[in-house]
């Protein structure tokens, strides 16, 4: 056929869309990226949460591969490695023990460094008068802050609840049984941490914690942290009165928990004529709206977390998280104990650096070894531990038996009078 003759092809028309069919287009694609981008943003923050940055991980996971050991950070708790939970109550102590603990520690001795400080604190060299003097006066000005620290605060339970431990257990249960005096509880409204547990990770030796030398931390020099071990540990070894040299490391990375509540209880106050409640003022009121309620159950979490860092990069972390941390958001930045929040997002496992003294011939070791005299630095980071919070349940909130209604004097219901009691408490912490 020829090709002039081939009728044109029927101009079809572009199909316009409309405005409606636009704006809906639109919206869908606003609601789309509204919808989309908190969720990669929770994502994005899941995951830096979860993980530490990648460029803190060397390329090695065995520790005994890596040429250099000064130049990395490996775990003070390996994944074979194991370990002890040990638990200790807190609770304020009342006047008459406070002027006896003041007595006490006026009058008390402290004993000069021990052979097993000065190996830990001076590379395992003789040290010269100079620095023995310095590090006793270190060691013993802590030990005074630590047993004067008994003037307000005392441990009415502490032992090892967890023994033989590894990162990779899950689901570990204990029962703990103490007897909770009432009688300071009788006082001021207080606050929760009036009953707090403190937990502190032990590793069991042979281990890194062997070659103790010194440490860093997160925490501000500024700051004085609580006791998080009873002097003596246990309590039912009253011979027990010395600190190691490494359990104020120990102490570093260990965390407490308030163990009370505060929840409305009603009142016991009745006017004789019938039972309705005391007509109340405000101030009065606060006791019952506030009143102690124990926790039982708490649930402890340790993070499976043994592969090796970067020194340089885990020392940068630390000392950017150490310039940030137990500050306020205000102006003037003022440092206090009760600024000081952690989570695994912010702490992760660089919180605390633990320097070792290492000899030379024992570096592919963690029994203490018989060196002939030359030592070599190494480090380790501690593990990271926290609870998981709200676990508790109605049944596991229990009300401390007291009336703190002072003021309620009718005949017909007397003086409520609990100042010689005390509360039998079973804590169930939940390992996981």
């Amino acid at each position: 056929m020829d090709p002039e003759k081939i009728p044109p092809h029927p101009f079809e028309r572009r199909r316009r869309v409309s405005t409606v069919s636009f704006i809906l287009l639109a919206l869908t694609a606003l609601f789309l990226i509204w919808l989309g981008t908190p969720i990669a943003s929770n994502l994005l923050y899941i995951n830096s949460t979860r993980f530490p940055p990648r460029e803190l991980f060397v390329n090695e996971t065995d520790i005994t591969l890596v040429a250099n050991r000064s130049r990395v950070v490996q775990p003070l708790v390996g994944a074979n490695d194991t370990f002890d939970i040990a638990v200790t109550v807190w609770q304020p102590t009342f006047w008459e023990e406070k002027r006896l603990a003041r007595y006490e520690e006026s009058t008390e001795e402290y004993p000069p460094l021990g052979e097993e400080e000065q190996k830990s604190l001076f590379f395992g060299r003789n040290a010269t008068e100079e620095e023995e003097a310095e590090a006793a006066r270190k060691s013993r000005a802590y030990l005074r802050w630590y047993k004067s620290a008994s003037s307000y605060e005392k441990a009415i339970f502490s032992d090892i609840v967890f023994r033989g431990v590894r990162l990779s257990d899950t689901d570990l249960h204990a029962n703990v049984s103490f007897q909770i005096p009432t009688q300071i509880y009788h006082e001021h409204p207080g606050n929760n941490y009036d009953l707090r547990a403190s937990f502190v990770i032990i590793p069991r030796s042979p281990s890194l914690l062997d070659y103790y030398r010194n440490y860093t931390s997160w925490f501000p020099d500024a700051v004085n942290r609580p006791r998080f071990k009873s002097l003596p540990f246990p309590l039912e070894f009253p011979t027990q009165f010395h600190r190691r040299p490494h359990d104020k490391a120990l102490d570093a990375f260990a965390i407490t928990i308030p163990l009370l509540e505060r929840h409305p209880v009603p009142s016991r106050c009745l006017l004789a004529e019938g039972d309705y409640r005391l007509w109340l003022d405000p101030e009065r009121e606060e006791y019952l709206r506030k009143h102690p309620h124990v926790v039982t159950r708490t649930h402890l979490r340790v993070v499976r977390e043994h592969r090796i860092f970067h020194l340089d990069r885990f020392t940068e972390m630390q000392d950017r998280l150490r310039n940030i941390s137990c500050r306020a958001l205000r102006p003037d930045h003022r440092i206090s104990l009760n600024h000081c929040h952690k989570s695994f997002g912010r702490n992760g496992n660089w919180e605390v650096l633990l320097k070792l003294a290492v000899p030379d011939d024992d570096s592919d070791s963690h029994s203490e070894g018989e060196g002939k005299g030359g030592f070599h630095e190494e480090s380790a980071y501690a593990p990271y531990m926290d609870v998981l919070h709200d676990v508790a349940g109605p049944k596991d909130v229990i009300p401390v038996p007291i009336n703190r209604e002072w003021w309620c004097k009718s005949p017909e219901l007397g003086n409520f009078d609990n100042s010689s009691s005390s509360l039998s408490s079973e804590n169930n912490p939940d390992s996981g």
